[in-house]
């Protein structure tokens, strides 16, 4: 009995290790898929709906497959993101919607922070100028929470 405690041991124990190298790689590549739709997101995979409740956005697009990755912490990314003019209002909201626990305040006219101006005639109206301040909204939020 001793000896196939050993040996159901060992069998288990080479399991292990021939498993450990195939979860880095996949790891590995979970991450380089991450960092490549980090670099894919756009602004407008952002599509805007206003109603007499408030603004609320919509993840379209490349933008929509960053939002099911929760095994890879690509909130650096997103970040780095946000300093891309063509990027930034899509990384502030992936990073909304990765960081429920922070809540989300929206009314008619802003959501979490932004200013998202509704026409009639055309598209939502967001003003480049907010760009600093949405950065240093989520680099103050993410350093206290230690991301």
């Amino acid at each position: 009995m001793n000896g196939g405690t050993s040996t159901a041991f060992a069998s288990m124990y080479v399991i292990l290790l021939i498993g450990l190298p195939s979860m880095g790689c996949n790891q590995e590549r979970s991450t380089e898929r991450a960092v490549k739709l980090c670099g894919n997101i756009s602004n407008k995979g952002i599509e805007w709906v206003g109603d007499f409740i408030g603004m609320r956005p919509t993840i379209v697009g490349a933008n929509e497959q960053l939002v099911e990755v929760t095994s890879v912490n690509v909130e650096p990314y997103l970040l780095l993101a946000l300093d891309d003019p063509n990027r930034w209002i899509a990384a502030h909201v992936l990073l909304t919607a990765r960081h429920p626990e922070f809540g989300t305040r929206f009314d008619t006219s802003h959501w979490n922070g932004l200013e998202v101006r509704v026409r009639g005639d055309g598209p939502p109206r967001i003003d480049p100028k907010q760009q600093d301040a949405i950065r240093e909204f989520w680099r103050k939020r993410l350093a206290k929470q230690g991301s």
